[in-house]
């Protein structure tokens, strides 16, 4: 194909050379990265991928985040789902036992927050809990936080819940404030 520079829009004059577009040329030995099929293209419905496209991009919400703070209600934001519901029953039974513990230990409390991270099964069990950052309180206020949490019967998921969150752990991330 031959574009003149008028055609091309470059603005030339008379006289001046053609333009010349030629198609690439992939060499041989490019490397083809072992995948010489469908590409997925995240811009595209999933109903338009080439078959056979490979990694799929999703999003899953499987994390909540709620706060707990000495002297004042407990706060989850939650929607009115079967999940919400779900982790507010999650929440109250931890909110039992920590307003408890708190109560027990007002000699010992600090100023100061811990933040903890929960990963429970379909069976509602404790897979894993971590201390996300503790900042100001004390070791004790660390230790009857987490026991708090261990001493709470928590519920097994609902069906609903589960199909949700399709077979992942649900991680629930709590603030416990010590104001």
């Amino acid at each position: 194909m031959r574009l003149t520079p008028q055609e091309s829009g470059d603005g030339g004059g008379e006289g001046e050379a053609p333009i010349r577009i030629q198609p690439a040329v992939i060499p041989s030995h490019a490397p083809s990265f072992g995948r010489p099929g469908p590409v997925y293209d995240p811009s595209l419905a999933d109903s338009a991928q080439p078959l056979g496209a490979g990694f799929r991009t999703y999003e899953r919400l499987t994390r909540s985040t709620g706060k707990f703070v000495v002297g004042s209600r407990p706060s989850l934001n939650v929607a009115s789902t079967p999940r919400g519901r779900y982790e507010e029953e999650i929440y109250r039974r931890i909110a039992y036992f920590w307003y408890r513990a708190c109560d027990e230990h007002r000699g010992d409390i600090i100023p100061g927050s811990v933040v903890v991270s929960l990963r429970l099964n379909a069976d509602g069990l404790l897979e894993n809990m971590e201390l996300v950052r503790r900042r100001g309180a004390s070791m004790i206020q660390q230790s009857f936080t987490f026991g708090a949490i261990r001493s709470a019967s928590l519920p097994p998921m609902p069906p609903q819940v589960q199909r949700e969150i399709h077979g992942d752990l649900l991680e629930l991330i709590f603030t416990f404030n010590f104001d």
